[in-house]
């Protein structure tokens, strides 16, 4: 008779689906291969399911199972509250999800994320209109070729000129228009008048700066902090958990400032 909890409690079964999950990443990392995204992800899940399966399959199991779920998701929410109060932010840990932070930051690295001072030069001025982008040609190597643009190389700000510094911080901030949700971009500049602080920002990777594209400067208070590590890949598989398997536009292009 097929017995559930037999074969998921059988260690030679995890120790399976933990090689699978390696191979599948490591595969997906090299290929972007759709195919090893879902392998990866289905072999992630069935890791869960084995883990979470009650021993035997009768009250006192289920019971022991239940409690031990819950302790778990207790323990993630009393380690997440602290965390928000020792990085002094409501959101201390997160994903990137583009390569516009290329080569600093890739698709799928965690983000730890500090709340706190931001380091980026500041000027007092209310004339957000009256900044200028300073442009200069440079190089996209996109797909083996290279290619000549214009991109913006620096912000002109009450005649002083802000372009990029590797000193300065990356930050977490919530967009506006939200439809581009939370973005991680460096800062380039802030901006302070008398009713709250705006940061001028820019992708690494990216030609413009974000106010060029179409997002607005973002307020102190849309910051969730800025970035103070990196762990290479371990977010893959959250972007899987949402169906984001394919590379967004742009990871094929490298801008050489």
């Amino acid at each position: 008779m097929f017995d559930l909890h037999v074969i998921t409690n059988d260690k030679r079964l995890t120790w399976a689906l933990g090689g699978v999950l390696v191979a599948s990443l490591a595969a997906y990392i090299l290929t972007k291969l759709t195919l090893f995204a879902g392998t990866s992800l289905l072999s992630f899940l069935a890791l869960v399911l084995v883990d979470a399966a009650p021993k035997k399959m009768d009250k006192d199991s289920l019971s022991s199972t239940l409690k031990e779920t819950l302790i778990a998701i207790a323990a993630a929410a009393a380690i997440w509250v602290g965390l928000c109060i020792i990085l002094q932010t409501s959101s201390p840990i997160d994903v990137v999800t583009s390569c516009s932070m290329l080569p600093l930051l890739e698709r799928g690295d965690l983000i730890i994320i500090q709340g706190g001072t931001i380091n980026a030069p500041s000027i007092n001025t209310n004339q957000f209109t009256n900044l200028n982008a300073q442009k200069k040609q440079c190089t996209i190597e996109r797909g083996g070729t290279s290619i000549q643009t214009m991109c913006t190389s620096a912000i002109i700000a009450v005649n002083q000129s802000f372009g990029f510094n590797s000193s300065n911080d990356v930050i977490v901030y919530e967009a506006t228009p939200s439809s581009y949700g939370l973005i991680v971009h460096r800062a380039w500049l802030a901006i302070e008048d008398n009713e709250e602080t705006r940061y001028v920002t820019k992708g690494d990777n990216n030609q413009i700066i974000d106010y060029e594209g179409g997002i607005e400067f973002p307020k102190r208070s849309k910051v969730h902090g800025k970035v103070i590590l990196r762990i290479p890949y371990v977010g893959l598989l959250k972007l899987f958990l949402f169906g984001q398997f394919d590379e967004p536009p742009g990871c094929d292009t490298r801008t050489i400032q």
